[in-house]
């Protein structure tokens, strides 16, 4: 099963799904989701062995599964916040389901928000999220926009502090090529930014960022609709700037703090590396495999990454970014090479560049 193909994928799976799978055995069968994306679309309505299928969320089968997800979810609530086996009641479970207009990911979203910890009086935000006629009738869309905006605007806006931190670390989520830990995003900005404590920031925002209270597991926005308007439409709309970050911006900021972390740790002996010095004699077994110890996560996506957000570095590029550039092309370049190799990425890399 592949859910939300569109919100991870590149011509080399799709050219799988397109070419390969065809060549497994009948009793194979794939399963996957996806948004309509033209990409996708056109890669997949010429394979004779893809069968599409539109999702109708107004359907009666549907209602019926999201009428059970409520349910489960308001009985979660319920026991989280202590509010009794009979709330919210008969009538507001059902206004519930009507508001939800088919969108299971509407539904996580409220239920996250009411049940955190730092939720204060869950009982009167469910109410007041029903009674908002403005969510009646908008298209998907904007009824998540309305919701995140609802989220957002809880956190304390007033705070420089936290604006700044919000923006340094929301902007890294959403500009990573894929996601990572918040112990590796901290990482990351170890030289620029050694105080950032990349959980603090989501936590009044758990609802939205999936992993953030648990510093070893990936941080990822709740939907793709969510990174949309961080990234794009609240920079368009009146009153919700604050929310917006520079997605390209915060790329090419990785993309030095990529080059720091390179510069600082290739240049320590790694075990399994150094094979292709000049001071060292040709090897006849092989690439040896470099053990994952050696390797940090925050390490590894560099490795892989740094030159994806070099390409949205603006002009002209900060004398410091140049020199650290430098650095790691007369000084780390060798080793770097070494990593990928054993690691089976490099002829990936050469292939994307």
């Amino acid at each position: 099963m592949i859910d939300a193909l569109n919100e991870g994928y590149d011509p080399e799976l799709l050219n799988i799904i397109c070419n390969e799978i065809p060549k497994l055995p009948g009793s194979f069968r794939i399963f996957l989701t996806s948004r309509p994306e033209d990409h996708i679309v056109i890669a997949l309505s010429h394979a004779a062995h893809v069968h599409q299928r539109s999702i109708d969320i107004s359907g009666d089968a549907n209602k019926a599964d999201i009428g059970l997800y409520c349910w489960d979810r308001l009985r979660h609530i319920a026991f989280q916040k202590r509010l009794g086996a009979d709330w919210p009641g008969a009538q507001l479970s059902e206004e519930f389901q009507i508001k939800a207009e088919g969108l299971f990911v509407w539904v996580s979203a409220v239920s996250e928000y009411l049940s955190n910890p730092k939720a204060y009086d869950p009982d009167s935000k469910f109410r007041s999220l029903l009674s908002d006629r403005n969510l009646s009738d908008l298209p998907a869309e904007q009824k998540m926009d309305k919701l995140y905006t609802e989220i957002l605007d809880n956190s304390d806006w007033d705070d420089k502090s936290y604006v700044e931190m919000y923006h340094l670390d929301v902007g890294s989520i959403v500009a990573l090529r894929t996601p990572l830990s918040a112990s590796a995003i901290q990482t990351l900005h170890r030289e620029k930014n050694p105080a950032l404590n990349v959980c603090e920031v989501p936590r009044p925002l758990d609802s939205l960022f999936i992993g953030s209270s648990d510093d070893k597991q990936p941080i990822r926005v709740l939907h793709l609709s969510l990174r949309d308007f961080i990234t794009y439409r609240s920079r368009s709309s009146p009153g919700l700037e604050r929310f917006w970050v520079d997605e390209r911006d915060h790329s090419g900021k990785l993309a030095f703090a990529c080059l720091s972390i390179m510069n600082d740790d290739l240049r320590k002996y790694i075990p399994g590396t150094g094979y292709l010095s000049m001071d060292v004699p040709p090897r006849t077994e092989g690439i040896p495999v470099i053990a994952d110890m050696y390797v940090s996560e925050g390490l590894w996506y560099t490795c892989r990454f740094w030159s994806q957000h070099l390409i949205e570095v603006g002009h002209p590029m900060p004398e410091g970014f140049i020199n650290a550039l430098r650095n790691f092309l007369s000084m780390n370049l060798i080793c770097w090479i070494e990593v990928l190799c054993s690691k089976g990425q490099f002829q990936r890399m050469a292939d994307v560049r």
